[in-house]
């Protein structure tokens, strides 16, 4: 047989292009089906019948299993194959060692077996014919996930195809040299992971210092010191007060949602104890009016009211991007339309965490605008000062609590109700307390908020500094060449039977103009 440059370099001629970058002597550009067998993936035909599945059957692998995982190997999926389901589904076994590759929703995860597995439809694997590192292909994998995506095809969702993958070519290193190539990137990205673990811990850390700053605020606690120096020259009953006087003049328009009778003033002995000076009143002594919003389909291109949604509701305020229109004509009032004073809360969603998330709106929109009828609105009273104390109230740990021993279930959905959001207990400081606290909850959150923005920026300056490393391993340049190692292309000559069968690029190919 020729030697491997020899056959090479026949071989060259027979294809136009060449790899992106030049790379070392030793080195060569190589199509994945030159040194691998490309293998798919199936789940059993009777997918719904539970004798597929046993959990100490054959570990399958699908791509949700990928999904958020940060493990280079992997020997489990979250379900394994049953011998029946085995033999149902055209999924094959791989050996320990085989590159899987997420091929579809999305493209790119990639992980080595650890053990014998099968995975579903949603990959295309990479059986390794030699004595190839599989995690070398892997960090390659990372590295390209963008030429995988562009390789892949489809309308509904992309997907790459088996014979795309065969055509994905691969910078393949000396085997020894790839080994050290992966046992440097394995130290360099130990090193990089310390520190996201680090800013992981800030993050978190910044989540845990808002929640407890907003706790503080609506107990009192964040003004302790304050009251001391600064005695009040009106309570929070007077503030109420004062409400239930501007409230006893509105009623909602022609019956459009509804105003509670008054009700009796919360029994104090059953609460937790306030400051002096502070009141507790009802969300609907504090709001004159409530309502469900609109069951109408609403699509991003009809011409209909604006229809405010569950994403519209950021950080306690309203935000009126990505809006979506009402499909028919919706009877309304001017008067019905979302105005600065709405409370919108989310009363009914399939994620339990979004229930009671609340938003004010502040500012009018700038066209005729109404809401959901997963919306409950609470249209508030006292001005600005309170509307913005309600919005950070609903942020806070005791608001959470509470809508948690409040939250119902059905059929998959979680919901509360309007009478029950309605004698949501606020607890209300002075005026003056309450000024004093949201200037400083502001000025604490705009700091929180500029040492996230640093985090994000470490964190992009992470990801970037990782796609570097592996730039420069895959050009070549991350370890050292040893010109007594075995040319790659004398690997594959030697583990190929047939010369035609060989789709490689040999040695420092030249730049590509694509």
């Amino acid at each position: 047989m020729a030697s491997g440059v020899a056959l090479a370099e026949r071989i060259d001629d027979r294809f136009e292009a060449d790899g992106p970058w030049p790379l070392p002597d030793g080195w060569m550009w190589a199509e994945a089906q030159s040194f691998a067998d490309v293998v798919g993936g199936g789940t059993p035909s009777n997918a719904a019948d539970p004798g597929n599945f046993d959990a100490d059957g054959v570990p399958w692998i699908t791509p949700a299993d990928l999904s958020g995982y940060s493990g280079s190997t992997i020997r489990k999926g979250a379900r394994s194959l049953s011998a029946m389901g085995l033999q149902r589904s055209s999924t094959q076994m791989l050996p320990a060692g085989s590159v899987l590759i997420s091929s579809r929703a999305p493209v790119g995860y990639c992980v080595v077996a650890e053990v014998p597995v099968c995975t579903n439809q949603g990959f295309k694997s990479l059986q390794l014919k030699g004595p190839i590192d599989p995690f070398f292909i892997r960090y390659f994998v990372l590295y390209a996930r963008r030429r995988l995506n562009d390789a892949a095809s489809g309308t509904t969702f992309k997907e790459l195809s088996g014979r795309a993958m065969e055509r994905i070519v691969f910078p393949l290193a000396p085997v020894v040299e790839q080994r050290r190539i992966v046992k440097m990137v394995d130290a360099l990205f130990a090193e990089i992971a310390e520190g996201e673990a680090a800013l992981a811990a800030a993050r978190k850390g910044l989540d845990t210092f808002r929640r407890a700053l907003l706790k503080a605020a609506v107990t009192g606690e964040l003004t302790k010191d304050w009251r001391t120096d600064n005695p009040a020259t009106e309570t929070g009953h007077d503030l109420l007060a004062r409400i239930a006087e501007d409230r006893a003049t509105k009623a909602p328009a022609k019956g459009r949602g509804r105003r509670n009778a008054d009700a009796p003033p919360p029994d104090s002995a059953t609460l937790p104890e306030l400051p002096d000076g502070w009141a507790w009143g009802t969300l609907d002594a504090l709001s004159w009016a409530s309502s469900y919003g609109t069951s109408v389909k609403c699509a991003q291109d009809a011409s209909g009211i604006a229809v405010l949604r569950i994403p519209n509701i950021r950080e306690g305020e309203i935000v009126y991007g990505d809006l979506k229109f009402a499909t028919t004509e919706l009877s309304l009032e001017p008067s019905d339309f979302v105005a600065p004073g709405d409370l919108l809360v989310i009363r009914t969603n399939g994620s339990e965490t979004l229930i009671g998330r609340g938003g004010v709106c502040y500012l009018k929109p700038d066209q005729p605008t109404y809401l959901a009828s997963y919306l409950i609105r609470f249209r508030l009273l006292g001005g600005e000062l309170m509307w913005r104390w309600v919005s950070k109230f609903f942020e806070s740990p005791p608001v959470r609590q509470w809508m948690t021993r409040q939250i119902a279930s059905s059929a998959g959905q979680y919901n509360v109700s309007q009478s029950n959001l309605a004698s949501l207990l606020v607890p209300v400081p002075p005026a003056s307390e309450m000024a004093e606290i949201l200037w400083r909850v502001s000025d604490a959150l705009a700091a929180a908020a500029d040492t996230l923005v640093m985090l994000d920026a470490e964190a992009a300056d992470a990801t970037r500094l990782k796609q570097s490393i592996l730039k420069a391993a895959f050009e070549g340049r991350l370890v050292l060449q040893d010109p007594t190692d075995e040319p790659a292309s004398t690997l594959l000559a030697r583990q190929t039977a047939s010369p035609t069968a060989i789709r490689l690029k040999r040695g420092r190919g030249r730049k590509s103009t694509a």
